[in-house]
């Protein structure tokens, strides 16, 4: 018996300092989703998720930021398009910016109020970089831009017409080259809507540059 316990002490022993010795060891990191085309990834290891940015692939000296996604839980974290990301307690959003290939910033942020069961993407997210409104999304109540809400906008009816422009039943909106939301134009029926569109956009799109307070200021602001 004396001999059995001894053997039972010295594996006890042996499996504690096994455990401890691989609880040192790197922890694993894996990609779980990669938008190649703007060089935007996403990684987890067992504590923390990651979005990850490679400015101009193939450029020895373009930048490569690496952030963690404070609060993110990795078991049950989904990628749902290159700027949203869910798990079984928030979404968050991500995205990045920066003047050229070598100076670059990014940014994570949990997004606020949201309702979970409800939250979805607009449009298509199977189309990848290329849906033109992958900033967009919704919730029972609420139409987000970069996560952040949009003020009124209805979100039964919000679309998103291509890079710039997106409407719902009330207004059209405008996204200004410095990632800038607007009101375009208050609308009362989809003739409003089409009459817009068959205008010369360019000088309407500098008096909106020029004159409205954007109803969105720039994620990076």
């Amino acid at each position: 018996m004396l001999i059995v316990n001894t053997m039972k002490s010295i594996l006890g022993i042996l499996l504690s300092a096994l455990l401890s010795s691989c609880s040192l060891l790197p922890q694993k990191t894996v990609e779980i989703a990669d938008y190649s085309r703007t060089g935007e990834h996403y990684l987890k290891d067992r504590s923390h998720v990651f979005y990850e940015v490679e400015a101009g692939r193939g450029c020895d000296n373009c930048a490569v930021r690496k952030q963690e996604i404070t609060g993110a839980d990795p078991s049950t974290s989904e990628v749902m398009n290159r700027h949203y990301v869910k798990d079984k307690n928030h979404i968050y959003v991500c995205s990045w910016t920066g003047p050229d290939a070598f100076r670059i910033s990014t940014k994570c942020e949990t997004i606020q109020n949201v309702d979970n069961g409800s939250f979805e993407l607009i449009g298509d997210p199977q189309n990848g970089f290329d849906y033109e409104g992958d900033h967009y999304a919704k919730d029972g109540d609420h139409v987000y831009f970069y996560g952040r809400v949009i003020e009124k906008a209805d979100p039964q009816s919000f679309r998103v017409i291509d890079y710039d422009y997106a409407v719902d039943k009330y207004r059209i909106y405008y996204q200004d080259n410095q990632g800038r939301l607007h009101v375009a134009k208050e609308v009362e029926n989809s003739s409003d809507i089409s009459a817009f569109f068959s205008e010369d956009h360019e000088q309407i799109e500098e008096e909106l540059r020029r004159t409205l307070i954007p109803t969105i200021e720039s994620f990076f602001k």
